[in-house]
């Protein structure tokens, strides 16, 4: 079975950080500044955009627990250079827009029909449910 790829386009947050030699030497010092900094720097978004942020990262970890490895996510933030071609292309308007084979699944009232699209692809390709985790 090959799997397949579901691209998220959505905002990304991003922050910098110290060089690597730096990071190095605070961690051996026990200095948690890389932490705080991060911190500080993801608290400088709007809280809407912090949770859409978690809202996506949560339901990545859901399908790669779901899906065991059967299922490729990509984040495509659209400020990026590719993120801007997917913008153009595929016409997206609003976030988060997932792509699985060319096909468009706009916001998180589309994410049902997202995940029987995948489950169709899959079944396709062999897998079967009983592959899955375990669902509790």
């Amino acid at each position: 079975m090959r799997g397949i790829v579901v691209e998220v386009v959505t905002p990304v947050l991003t922050f910098q950080s110290h060089c690597s030699q730096c990071e190095f030497v605070f961690d051996k010092t026990g200095l948690d500044v890389s932490a705080t900094v991060q911190q500080e720097a993801i608290n400088a978004y709007p809280q809407w955009l912090q949770e859409a942020y978690l809202q996506v990262s949560d339901w990545v970890r859901e399908i790669a627990r779901r899906y065991q490895g059967a299922v490729r996510v990509c984040i495509v933030d659209p400020q990026s250079l590719e993120g801007m071609w997917r913008l153009l292309r595929y016409w997206i308007r609003r976030y988060p827009t997932f792509l699985l084979d060319g096909q468009k699944f706009v916001g998180w009232e589309s994410e049902p029909a997202l995940r029987a699209a995948i489950e169709e692809k899959l079944s396709a390709q062999g897998w079967r449910k009983q592959d899955a985790a375990a669902d509790c």
